[in-house]
């Protein structure tokens, strides 16, 4: 009885298929499949002919190679075919467990076949385009909040250079106010030899009381007389510390435009309400928890999600001496 499948190593601009009639029956040679519009055609083409010879539908199976393997996986199940997407653990393994180390794009193609009769696999679901956008959203905010975080550690390793007791002025060292003054007295000496009417005019916040402008200033006079000086190389640290000024107010602005998208988009998933709802998750973290788990149904159990989100802690007997 035949039980047809496409076998393909895939890689950036092509891929290696191999056809199977059934286990250890090949349907011709493995050949290369680009990946253009009549590249894919030509592949759909095959599997047809191989669907009319078996009279069953065949399944694709393939290692997941990330944003190389996603194009021709959605166009595959546009096309109507099931597509089981291998964890490369699993490949990885049946390669160390083969005695020649052979190791080519067709060898690869043929492994992959194996694994798919060897073992049950369950085929992808269909990408949900809003879970999709959630993702490209919730990692994009991901990484911009990583190198704020790294502009935030370079910007005050500077000034704890130039005015290490500044900290002690701003509850938030990277807000906007504390960075449009330090972009104007950068030095304790600037902050000493202004007047009080000039610092105090950098000050005003709609969102702050009326004595806030003072308190400040007290503080920040009272930090700059503290200060050691030190002047090597001061003008250019100087410079350099007003130029991750405009860094952090530009990443700021784009994190904060990104937690509004992220919110609407999300509002959009019956599940992000309800996760929400958990003590200690908020919107981010409920946003990138719907969006990397995305239909949790497909998870039967939570040994299987721990098991996904990597948690799943590694068994170990240790043997007596």
């Amino acid at each position: 009885m035949y039980k047809p499948v496409l076998s393909l190593d895939v890689s950036k601009e092509n891929s290696i298929a191999a056809l199977y009639l059934s286990f250890g029956e090949p349907m011709g040679k493995p050949f290369r499949v680009e990946h253009t519009p009549s590249g894919f055609a030509a592949l759909v083409e095959q599997l047809r002919n191989l669907e009319l010879l078996t009279h069953k539908k065949p399944e694709v199976i393939l290692e997941s190679t990330g944003n190389y393997s996603r194009a021709i996986t959605q166009n595959l199940m546009e096309a109507g075919y099931s597509v089981i997407a291998l964890n490369p653990l699993e490949t990885h393994e049946q390669k160390r467990r083969a005695i020649r180390k052979v190791k080519t794009d067709k060898v690869d193609a043929q492994r992959i076949a194996k694994l798919y009769y060897f073992d049950e696999h369950r085929p992808l679901h269909p990408v949900n385009p809003e879970i999709a956008k959630l993702r490209n959203l919730c990692r994009l905010y991901d990484g911009l909040s990583n190198l704020y975080i790294e502009a935030q550690l370079r910007f005050q390793s500077i000034l704890d250079l130039l005015f290490p007791h500044y900290t002690n002025v701003f509850s938030d060292l990277c807000g906007d106010s504390s960075l449009n003054l330090i972009s104007v007295f950068p030095t304790p000496e600037a902050v000493l030899s202004a007047s009080k009417e000039d610092i105090v005019k950098h000050l005003k916040s709609k969102c702050q009381r009326k004595d806030w402008p003072e308190q400040i200033y007290q503080k920040l006079l009272t930090a700059a007389r503290a200060c050691l000086p030190y002047k090597v190389a001061q003008q250019s640290n100087v410079r350099v510390l007003r130029e991750y000024i405009p860094i952090l107010m530009t990443q700021k602005r784009l994190l904060s435009g990104l937690r509004a998208q992220i919110a609407a988009a999300a509002k959009e998933i019956p599940a992000y309400s309800l996760l929400k709802t958990i003590p200690g998750v908020g919107e981010i973290t409920a946003a990138s928890i719907l969006a990397e788990i995305g239909n949790i149904t497909l998870f039967p159990t939570a040994k299987q999600l721990v098991a996904f989100a990597g948690l799943d802690p590694s068994v170990c007997q240790v043997r007596p001496v």
